[in-house]
């Protein structure tokens, strides 16, 4: 087991990415921008406009990117200061090139832009943010169905306001096609490349089956499944994959066991592509930024080994209380855990900023908000391995086990020896760029045919 672990992290070091490049020619200006020393005099023309604080049009308008500005390497030691402003205009040029920007003001109009708890606070975005946050991706998707749109005093309207009349499907009729941002002769109008989201729905196979009944769909058309398992989509979904380009994006795999130790987590025929979940959805992507301007630290800066504190146990369901306790027993011997289910978020952001790594176990699902927030304030996760999100996490710095008993301190202190071995022999090591919004525009809103 042990040789597998260490094999993951191996592999993830060969790939693009970089601790700091060492090399005078960058890919893109953003590139370029990312890789400057955070105490030197010089700042680069990408960074000073970054940080202006006029609007994101008096900044941007004028300049041109590649589209690859957008998955540029993000070194670990990189501030979210710089982040955020290396990449402003890069975000700013390819949203309005692909006109996102009016759709975020349309889910702003009708108030979907909210938390994911029970509160329903609405929450501020920009268009020009780089958190994964709760509705960073949905925020420019041209169609929405969430629980905004359950109205469960109509009996004849179902989960999503999705109506069937006689086998002829109807979106949220009684309420002016919310879901959708553009709308023709009484259908959702998609265009080629267009993003449809899908949170807390379960009626993929019936809603694409029925496809041409609700919706104008163009080709190369990206859904993207909120939920803690992969949803079945049926074989007529399958139809539309290979006529249309159809792209199934999910958070979680099919199969997804709960046995400890960990066995039975394999492929399943519906496992495909996959996309992070994020910060926590109760927090403010305001929140979350000032969060990680403070406390988002490079590799040099972190003294600790291991932090597996502030993992909540209690509140959860039996299934996963089970389990993550008995992750947490297995580690906690060697590195005496502190077992605190709920820090404020001050402790909780900087015990894992001042870490080199720190453990997350499964929730409902394994692809879970503390994952990501870990990789989001520059330390790497330790979580468990599954087949289906190789893709996800290829070029992240992140350990996956098969075995929790294999998480020691000889093991994490030599992966992060060789970590900075990699580092000070200027060889590529993983980048944090899946770890922020940019990379995740690229991937899933630039699918249509010219959109390069």
């Amino acid at each position: 087991m042990k040789n597998f672990v260490a094999f993951v992290l191996v592999v993830l070091c060969s790939l693009t990415g970089a601790l700091r490049y060492v090399r005078e020619e960058f890919s893109s200006p953003v590139e370029e921008c990312l890789n400057e020393e955070e105490e030197g005099e010089a700042k680069s023309t990408e960074f000073v406009r970054g940080q202006l604080s006029t609007s994101d049009r008096d900044a941007c308008s004028g300049h041109s990117y590649e589209r690859g500005c957008l998955e540029s390497a993000i070194p670990l030691s990189a501030s979210y200061t710089r982040i955020k402003a290396c990449f402003r205009c890069c975000v700013y040029f390819w949203t309005e090139k692909w006109d996102l920007s009016e759709n975020m003001g349309y889910w702003k109009r009708m108030g979907f832009l909210h938390s994911g708890n029970n509160v329903h606070r609405i929450f501020e975005h920009n268009q020009t943010e780089v958190l994964l946050t709760a509705n960073s991706l949905m925020k420019f998707a041209h169609v929405a169905l969430t629980a905004d749109l359950y109205h469960p005093t109509l009996p004849d309207v179902g989960d999503n306001s999705v109506v069937d009349v006689g086998g002829h499907l109807e979106i949220d009729p009684r309420h002016g096609q919310r879901p959708c941002v553009k709308k023709h002769a009484g259908r959702c109008d998609v265009k080629d490349g267009g993003v449809i989201f899908c949170h807390t729905f379960d009626n993929a196979p019936k809603l694409f089956k029925n496809a041409s009944s609700w919706a104008s769909l163009g080709k190369n058309i990206s859904v993207l499944f909120v939920g803690d398992q992969a949803i079945n989509p049926g074989e007529d979904v399958a139809g539309q994959v290979a006529e249309k380009g159809l792209r199934m994006f999910q958070h979680n795999a099919r199969t997804q066991n709960m046995d400890f130790p960990i066995v039975g987590n394999t492929l399943h025929p519906v496992d495909g592509l996959m996309f992070p979940v994020g910060m926590s959805p109760a927090t403010s992507p305001e929140a979350s930024g000032d969060f990680l301007t403070r406390y988002r630290r490079g590799p040099a800066e972190k003294t600790r080994l291991l932090f597996c504190g502030g993992i909540n146990i209690a509140t959860k369901s039996e299934p996963i209380r089970n389990y993550r306790g008995k992750v947490v027993s297995s580690v906690n011997h060697r590195f005496n855990c502190k077992i605190e289910d709920n820090l404020e978020p001050e402790n909780y952001f900087g015990n894992i900023s001042t870490s080199k790594f720190a453990l997350s176990p499964r929730g409902g699902g394994l692809n879970c908000y503390r994952t990501w927030e870990i990789l989001a304030v520059g330390t790497i996760p330790v979580i468990e391995y599954h087949p289906a999100n190789d893709n996800l996490y290829s070029g992240l710095p992140v350990v996956q086990v098969t075995d929790w008993n294999d998480v020691t301190p000889d093991f994490l202190g030599r992966e992060w020896s060789r970590i900075m071995s990699a580092q000070r022999a200027g060889q590529f090591s993983p980048s944090h760029a899946k770890a922020f919004l940019p990379y995740w525009l690229s991937i899933i809103y630039g699918n249509a045919t010219g959109m390069t």
